[in-house]
């Protein structure tokens, strides 16, 4: 793509897209590396190109497929005015892990919890378990929450949680953490409001 700048050493590029990662307006490029051999350090590098500055680049780690598009959708995640790249960084049989990519007080940054730990935001599900992700807004404030749940315990019974964080540029800062049960008539029914278990819904991005 014009304007991703030039391939480093020991990379190949992997997938690029267009977004406005400052919020002035204009597109700014995302591209996304993968090292050609085995080396020390991270194996993916994620850079962005800012239409009228600076570049960055960040290293990251995600088990998946280079075949795969790994670029999931763009969002504006914290409601800062600056849209977040959603990448995927993993997926087993039946979930995906995405991470969220933005610009931040020192440039590019993988969003992360108040202890460092990248976060790692896990959705879908099988027929027995799932785990969803939702943006929010709640009185003018951005909130993201993480919901799971399973019927492990019972087959007429769903044990669900969920956590709330809020936002602090581009960490994940937790409010509040809930959980409880929910019966239903018969073994293996389905909880009602499936899409809040089993989904990834933010600000007018859905994947499932």
């Amino acid at each position: 793509m014009p304007g991703a700048g030039p391939i480093p050493d020991g990379w190949n590029c992997a997938e690029t897209t267009k977004v406005d990662l400052d919020g002035n307006g204009w597109p700014d490029v995302f591209v996304i590396f993968a090292r050609t051999a085995p080396a020390s350090g991270d194996p993916w590098l994620a850079r962005i190109v800012l239409t009228g500055g600076p570049t960055y680049e960040i290293g990251f780690t995600a088990d998946v497929d280079e075949a795969r598009s790994m670029i999931r959708g763009h969002v504006d995640v914290d409601r800062d005015g600056r849209d977040d790249v959603l990448v995927e960084l993993g997926h087993g049989a039946s979930t995906e892990i995405v991470g969220v990519f933005g610009l931040g007080k020192n440039g590019l940054v993988q969003a992360a919890y108040q202890d460092g730990t990248k976060a790692r935001l896990l959705f879908a599900g099988s027929v027995r378990h799932g785990a969803a992700v939702e943006c929010r807004s709640q009185s003018g404030r951005a909130e993201l929450v993480m919901r799971g749940i399973s019927n492990y315990t019972a087959d007429d019974q769903w044990d669900w949680s969920e956590s709330v964080y809020t936002w602090s540029s581009k960490v994940l800062v937790l409010s509040s953490q809930r959980k409880g049960v929910i019966k239903v008539p018969h073994p293996f029914d389905p909880p009602p409001n499936e899409d809040a278990f089993w989904s990834f819904r933010c600000f007018g991005v859905d994947l499932y």
